[in-house]
């Protein structure tokens, strides 16, 4: 998250106290949701005063466990999103103010949306291995001394084929990341910000030609009781097919997956209910689905084929969701349900380090401020190295630089000097031609 330093900030409490008069009139979020938020917003002075010495918008740190008997002491399996939506209506409307306008405070909740996105879903976790790869082997060719030739041509192989795998998923999912993120962004945005910005945000969308599936999405997740948890459900699926189709827009497909869906979804149901009715075996909800999904092969296959999806692909797609991604969420369910927070964070895959950027613009400036880190295992590198990679990961695919991402006058040097050279004399002698030799006195 990128968060612009200044000088207007709204105290927390008085935050806190505009976002309580918010939500109490809020006719659409019921009570007991109302009041679930509003504790997690009370909850959140340490943070808020963190950030506020900062000059910076607010990080909202939400620490589950404070509140986690609430939570299992409410009904419906989707009340967490209701609770998070209600909170982050309710802390962006607090901070108004804090923000430059209401375009920035939307970009705060679309980028909270990405964020959601990169901790739990397929494609995140994807993605996470592959860019943790590519920055181990970065750290390689900037930090190890002693390299041989053979072993520093080996690591710029597997350099480039990590790297080719990340700039070719990374164009895939794109179009369904950010149709995902806009729907997640515009529901936790407070109404009055969501009716300034909606008109424009689709505007963006036509221009890329995302639009129709963005509709086609948004009408789908708003027929349900819990549409974030819709969202979810069709956003990871395409996602793990679109990693299997080659030669395929992610936009096109989301929308060729929904229209299939609502023909497939019929003949999966009336299967379903046939084999309800002669359930004996006392099999849950889930697994009457999967026989379901299976009973219906013979009749869903022509509508696969029909939609050019193809069916390997959707019926080991169909295979995961009952066998790894319903199974997994019915654990964090089932943690909640017996007050098991330690379980319940366990079964969380991984949490992604929170970096927060601070950068003053005229200046050419970005600082990185790290949370506390609170995931399952501790990262392998630092927020600051991971960024440093990631700078030069990108520098190198779009063969420029190479420069430090932490250069600017006046700052002492961040210490990279040596391993940015170190990586320019190991350049292959075919690609050393598209880049400058780092010049890091230069730039101060």
């Amino acid at each position: 998250m990128y968060f612009l330093d200044r000088g207007v900030r709204t105290e927390p409490a008085k935050a806190i106290a505009i976002a309580e008069e918010y939500l109490s009139r809020q006719e659409t979020i019921d009570p007991e949701i109302r009041e679930q938020a509003l504790a997690f917003l009370k909850d959140q002075d340490i943070l808020w005063q963190w950030s506020a010495n900062d000059r910076a918008i607010p990080y909202l740190g939400v620490e589950i466990s404070d509140h986690f008997e609430l939570l299992r002491k409410s009904r419906g399996s989707g009340v967490l999103e209701r609770v998070h939506e209600a909170l982050l209506q309710g802390s962006i409307y607090g901070n108004y103010k804090n923000f430059y306008g209401e375009t920035e405070a939307f970009a705060y909740a679309h980028e909270r949306a990405h964020r959601a996105s990169a901790n739990s879903s397929h494609s995140g976790v994807v993605l996470e291995k592959l860019s943790e790869l590519a920055h181990a082997i970065l750290i390689l060719l900037t930090q190890e001394k002693k390299l041989s030739r053979k072993e520093t041509f080996k690591l710029w192989v597997q350099f480039e084929e990590t790297n080719k795998q990340i700039v070719h998923l990374v164009k895939k999912f794109e179009p369904v990341e950010e149709i995902f993120a806009t729907y997640l962004g515009l529901r936790w945005c407070p109404i009055e910000v969501r009716n300034k910005v909606e008109a424009r945000v689709i505007k963006k969308l036509e221009e890329k030609q995302w639009n129709k599936a963005y509709e086609a999405f948004a009408e789908q997740c708003d027929k349900f009781d819990d549409p974030v948890d819709e969202a979810g459900f069709i956003f990871d699926p395409v996602c793990r097919m679109l990693e299997q189709i080659d030669n395929v827009d992610g936009a096109e497909f989301l929308s060729k997956f929904l229209e299939t869906e609502k023909n497939i979804w019929p003949i999966v149901l009336s299967h379903y209910k046939r084999i309800e009715k002669d359930n004996d075996s006392g099999l849950d909800t889930l697994k009457l689905l999967a026989l379901a999904e299976r009973e219906a092969i013979e009749e869903v296959n022509p509508i696969l084929e029909q939609a050019g999806i193809p069916k390997d692909v959707y019926w080991t797609v169909t295979a995961a969701r009952y066998d790894i991604v319903y199974p997994h969420l019915g654990e964090l369910s089932e943690a909640i349900v017996n007050n098991d927070f330690s379980r319940f964070k366990a079964l969380i895959p991984f949490s992604l380090q929170q970096p927060i950027l601070i950068g003053r613009p005229a200046e050419k400036y970005i600082s990185i401020t790290e949370l506390p880190y609170d995931g399952k295992v501790k990262p392998k590198f630092s927020t600051e190295t991971r960024a440093f990679c990631e700078s030069l990961r990108q520098q190198l695919s779009a063969h420029c630089g190479i420069v430090c991402p932490y250069a600017r006058k006046g700052r002492p040097c961040c210490g990279g000097k040596e391993e940015l050279q170190n990586l320019y004399k190991r350049l292959p002698k075919e690609d050393k031609k598209h880049f400058e030799e780092p010049d890091c006195d230069r730039i101060r």
